[in-house]
């Protein structure tokens, strides 16, 4: 049984230690793996989050951009597989449709359904780390990118080097006290715009 974890892709993950684990010949492990991926992807191409409000809550299952990047990114180090396609393209569809106007994404999928959901707690602004991992799942697999989207990445990058996590201004945000420095995030947008013709040094 397997499970597409909240803000990880472990599942995507998996398949790394699934072929080290079997030989070429024999990928057993990653073959299941894929399996896996194949009975939890979603209709619309996406692989879902999963949230619990609260210790005693229920899982709730989500649309996830973060999740489809993440598995869409590793999937594409994979050797080539028909399986992986089929995978793959849907995934890709679904990710670009999820693309904002402006070039941005959110964790949750496109920003004009955040407004019109006011009371659901999971509604989070555009930011930069989805936006470049999107950005990235994309360009993996030769699809393009925006250059609307490099533009904003860019934008992030303050004189000093680091990158703001949040697009809207902090009265606009969602969540509040999170736009300051973050490795992590730091270390996928320059991943994402290394290369570009927009490369800043950031930190």
């Amino acid at each position: 049984r397997c499970r597409v974890i909240f803000g990880s892709g472990v599942a995507a993950g998996a398949l790394w230690l699934a072929l080290a684990a079997d030989p070429p010949a024999e990928p057993t492990a990653l073959d299941r793996s894929l399996s896996c991926l194949e009975r939890h992807q979603r209709p619309d191409g996406t692989w879902p989050t999963h949230v619990r409000w609260g210790s005693d809550g229920e899982w709730t299952e989500l649309h996830s951009v973060f999740t489809t990047a993440q598995v869409l990114m590793d999937l594409a180090t994979l050797p080539a597989d028909p399986r992986i396609d089929a995978l793959a393209a849907p995934a890709l569809d679904a990710l670009e449709a999820d693309r904002n106007d402006d070039g941005t994404w959110s964790f949750y999928g496109r920003a004009d359904r955040i407004d019109a959901r006011p009371d659901r707690a999971w509604d989070i602004t555009p930011d930069a780390d989805d936006t470049a991992r999107a950005a990235l799942a994309l360009r993996a697999w030769d699809r393009p990118v925006s250059p609307a989207t490099l533009d904003a990445l860019a934008g992030q990058v303050r004189a000093d080097g680091v990158v703001e996590t949040w697009f809207a201004p902090p009265h606009l945000q969602k969540l509040t006290d999170t736009n300051r420095p973050d490795p992590v995030v730091a270390a996928v947008v320059a991943r994402a715009l290394a290369g570009t013709g927009r490369d800043e040094e950031v930190s």
